[in-house]
């Protein structure tokens, strides 16, 4: 399935994503349209996009910014199709592409960690989901593991932008935390938060 988004630069890219990979949705590009004006004004050096699905933020990252860019994702079908994106957009050299359960195959410290995780709580319950859909779209234990470890991946200043919806109850125990937008929808309120470690 082709997917199609057009940058703050105006430059529109093009991707194309099979029914096995997640979809970039209307959080996908409400991220990705706050991370551009982010990435302006922090200067990162260093990007890690966890979970980089079809590589929809990873490239967005590359294309908005003179940052390293390291995408990540423990699905090998989700890798191949980063790559080929990746690839297809001329940015192979660019962004390094990592087959990882979270962290467990990396190795360095970045000055910037973004993460969409599966945050719906009732996509568990919901009988009419595959169980594909299920873990796109729900995941708690990814969450905390994530969370209790990602401080350990940034470098002296370096941060945590996180998206999360109003249905999600998390704690964000050892950061502080910044709330940067807020985006409200039918029946819940997205969020994206910025977290640096106390």
């Amino acid at each position: 399935m082709k997917f199609y988004y057009t940058l703050n630069s105006g430059q529109t890219i093009e991707m194309l994503i099979p029914e096995q990979v997640y979809y970039p949705r209307e959080d996908s590009i409400f991220f990705a349209n706050l991370i551009q004006n982010y990435l302006y004004a922090s200067h990162a050096k260093s990007i890690l996009d966890m979970g980089t699905g079809s590589g929809f933020l990873a490239i967005v990252c590359a294309l908005s910014s003179p940052a390293s860019v390291t995408a990540v994702d423990k699905d090998r079908i989700s890798i191949e199709c980063a790559r080929d994106n990746i690839e297809s957009l001329g940015l192979g050299k660019k962004i390094n592409i990592v087959q990882s359960d979270l962290f467990n195959n990396i190795n360095e410290r970045f000055d910037l960690i973004i993460f969409n995780p599966p945050y719906l709580p009732e996509a568990d319950e919901n009988k009419y989901l595959s169980k594909q859909e299920k873990s796109q779209l729900s995941d708690r234990d990814v969450i905390k593991k994530f969370l209790e470890i990602a401080k350990n991946y940034l470098t002296k200043n370096g941060r945590i932008v996180i998206l999360f919806s109003s249905a999600t109850k998390i704690k964000f125990s050892g950061y502080d935390v910044k709330t940067l937008v807020k985006k409200k929808l039918e029946w819940e309120e997205l969020v994206i938060y910025e977290l640096r470690p106390k």
